[in-house]
């Protein structure tokens, strides 16, 4: 590994001003991904800054949103789930990533800000319809994340900028969600797609819908014409059938070592119909007080 200089801020602001100094400098939060890029010399950082010590960018608080630090470990998230209603499906995704080692250390910042096509959190914060609030040396704008993502390892976080939180809003009885994906192995490997629904309803019939896909695009995607086929109806087979032809279509997947592109869009069917249909489930629980 190259040498790199090592800043240890307190604040927000003084994280900023280290960002604003160096066009290298990144900010280093769990590193489960950045130190074995340095180390495979990956990466062009000459120097880090830590966000360890800032306490406000860490910790979870519900004011009219749901509002998670950036730096709050998937460990932590998943350990106040259940006290701070965590959605379903960000649960599932925050569960899925890497090992528990990983987990201890790995954020949901860190996670998304990697910006890889195939995170699992990132399916799931577009269909809970997330935001992400940046700020810079000016203050702090909102970033809805179906507009955050730019490419592959590119996101609207820029060099001067620093992502704190991620806002999602308040669940309320009639929502559902779920996170599904497939991969060859049950743990410690990267999604080879994976599919995020939230669904709302009123008595038995959708009344608003998010389909996200992950892994089968070169950024996580929202199917927005798969989802307004749900919108206005109960979740029947035929019904569910063409939303999912729909999600199918709407991605575009490659060929690489790990599946083709037409495993990957055969994928989604299957794995957007379990979502739906799981979805769908918990919102009518919900909508009913059963959850």
């Amino acid at each position: 590994m190259k040498r790199f200089d090592y800043y240890d801020p307190q604040s927000i602001h003084e994280c900023l001003e280290l960002l604003g100094g160096n066009t290298r400098t990144i900010p280093l939060a769990g590193g489960t991904d950045l130190i074995p890029r340095m180390r495979n010399s990956a990466s062009s950082a000459t120097a880090l800054v830590s966000l360890r010590r800032i306490e406000e960018l860490n910790g979870i608080s519900t004011n009219g949103v749901l509002a998670i630090g950036a730096t709050t470990s998937l460990a932590s998230l998943l350990r106040v789930a259940e006290s701070h209603t965590i959605p379903a499906a960000l649960c599932e995704a925050s569960a899925l990533v890497g090992s528990v080692q990983i987990r201890n250390a790995a954020t949901l910042g860190g996670n998304i800000c990697n910006a890889a096509p195939s995170a699992d959190t990132a399916p799931a914060l577009l269909a809970l319809d997330g935001c992400a609030i940046v700020s810079d040396r000016k203050g702090e704008r909102k970033v809805a994340l179906a507009g955050f993502f730019k490419g592959p390892g590119i996101t609207a976080v820029g060099q001067v900028d620093l992502l704190t939180r991620i806002e999602i809003p308040t669940a309320r009885s009639g929502w559902g969600s779920c996170y599904l994906r497939h991969t060859p192995r049950s743990r410690m490997d990267l999604a080879v797609a994976g599919v995020a629904v939230a669904i709302c309803v009123e008595g038995t019939s959708v009344v608003d819908a998010r389909i996200a896909l992950g892994a089968v695009a070169p950024i996580p995607m929202l199917a927005e014409e798969a989802a307004q086929r749900l919108i206005g109806k109960e979740c029947d087979q035929q019904v569910v059938d063409a939303a999912v032809a729909l999600a199918a279509a709407a991605c575009a997947p490659i060929d690489d070592v790990r599946a083709t592109a037409a495993y990957r869009r055969h994928l989604v069917s299957v794995l957007a119909k379990h979502a739906v249909l799981k979805a769908y489930a918990r919102a009518c629980a919900s909508e009913k007080g059963a959850l």
